[in-house]
Parts: C-alpha cells; structure tokens; sequence
C-alpha cells in the first residue's frame, strides 16, 4: 500500500498515512472518537501538536490520492487471499456485515447509506 502511493504522493505525506494509521488504531475510541488536532498531538508529540495536526490536514487535502486507491488495495488482498485458500483447497468463506456507517448530522453524505438510527430520525425532522 506504501509503495502505491509513494508512486502518486510526496514520501512525506505517505510517512504521515502510515503515522496516522497506526495512531488511529492505539488511540481510537469508541464514544469520544478522535479530533484532528489530537491526532496530530499524538502523531509528532503534544509538543509539536499543530505542525502534526497541519500533516494530517496536507494529506487529507491531496488531490493525487483517494479512498478508491485503499479500497482497491483492500479489494486486491482480499482476493489474493482468497486464492491462496482455493489453491490450498480450502473452503472460502465471505461474510456480510450489514453495519451501517452513521453521519446523522448531515442530510446528504457522499457515499454512505441510508440511516436507520432514532437520532438521524428526530435530525431529519426539519
């Protein structure tokens, strides 16, 4: 994945994705979630917390990049592993999480679907 977007994107901003990630997943949480200054406190130090904050905000901004590039990687893992298991001859198995991706606050959110939640019922009600 690094070496896919070393070939699109500045080696700094791919440095700061990998940084990133590895922060989001030691310090997520599942009801305070995260702020985007606190990432970049955690990703170069409390210290130097705005600069961080100001790598995260450059990466997100890139037009050379996008989600589709990290879907696609997923996709292409995915069925390499799948492969492997078929060569192997084992049974593969795919499963269907039906979670939902939730922004309740905002009407029309690119991409996600359809939100059944009682807080984005009593938000619709205009």
């Amino acid at each position: 994945m690094a070496q896919q977007l070393d070939e699109l994107v500045d080696r700094r901003l791919v440095s700061t994705f990998v940084a990133l990630l590895g922060c989001i997943l030691r310090h997520r949480h599942n009801s305070l979630g995260l702020l985007l200054s606190e990432l970049g406190g955690k990703l170069l130090g409390e210290v130097h917390a705005p600069a961080g904050t100001k790598r995260i905000s450059n990466l997100l901004r890139s037009k050379k990049w996008s989600h589709q590039l990290i879907e696609q990687y997923l996709l292409q893992q995915a069925c390499q592993q799948a492969q492997q298991l078929q060569q192997a001859g084992q049974t593969v198995l795919l499963l269907w999480d039906e979670s939902v991706v939730e922004k309740p606050e905002s009407l029309r959110s690119e991409g996600l679907c359809a939100v059944r939640s009682s807080k984005a019922r009593r938000l619709k009600r205009i």
